[in-house]
């Protein structure tokens, strides 16, 4: 299912700003109860939704979830951490039942197609492969066909965009060995552009 929530908008801004996608399980929450919050990744949702529109043009959720209701909670939920203006968090969802996932041995496949879908439904422009693939940033504790994408085309040029989660989140206390180095220096370009907030600070 793929569903669109409303941005707000600023003046002035052109729409050709970063966008952040990301998966959901092992990610931004674990798989297991008591329910938690990856604490790196709700830094970077928290500070990459107070520039939405100054810096940042999307933030998407891609997920192999198939639970819909679940991924509405989750949706609806960072809305209230994050204090985003807004009833759900994210411009769109795409989960595993989305009629337009591609299939691959009956297992959906995450790819840049993907992102131009939720592009669409977010009604967000972009005027060619690379120019989407050299804003986006991918978010993800596994392999899928995106980061082979971001690897072999336009040199390889957008390869550190794919930012996986290593390991993926169990909240148990592991230690995040995942390298953030690239989004982090994506966010200060564009906190640069624009009007000054809180900088991403990862736990050492």
């Amino acid at each position: 299912m793929i569903k669109k929530t409303r941005v707000r908008q600023y003046a002035g801004t052109s729409g050709y700003g970063l966008i952040l996608v990301f998966d959901l399980d092992e990610t931004i929450v674990n798989t297991t109860k008591p329910l938690k919050f990856n604490p790196e990744i709700l830094k970077i949702l928290t500070v990459a939704s107070s520039i939405r529109g100054q810096g940042v043009d999307a933030i998407f959720l891609l997920t192999n979830n198939g639970d819909d209701k679940y991924v509405d909670e989750i949706n609806k939920g960072l809305a209230r951490i994050t204090d985003y203006d807004n009833d759900k968090f994210f411009d769109a969802v795409m989960t595993a039942n989305h009629m337009f996932r591609t299939l691959e041995d009956d297992y959906p496949i995450k790819h840049l197609q993907d992102i131009k879908i939720l592009m669409s439904a977010a009604r967000k422009t972009f005027t060619t492969n690379e120019d989407l693939m050299s804003r986006t940033y991918f978010f993800d504790d596994q392999e899928h066909v995106i980061q082979h994408e971001m690897e072999d085309n336009f040199d390889g040029k957008y390869a550190n965009h794919y930012i996986k989660i290593t390991p993926g989140f169990t909240g148990k206390g592991e230690e995040d060995l995942t390298n953030y180095e690239p989004i982090d220096s994506a966010i200060r370009s564009v906190q640069r552009g624009g009007k000054k907030t809180r900088k991403v600070r990862h736990s050492s």
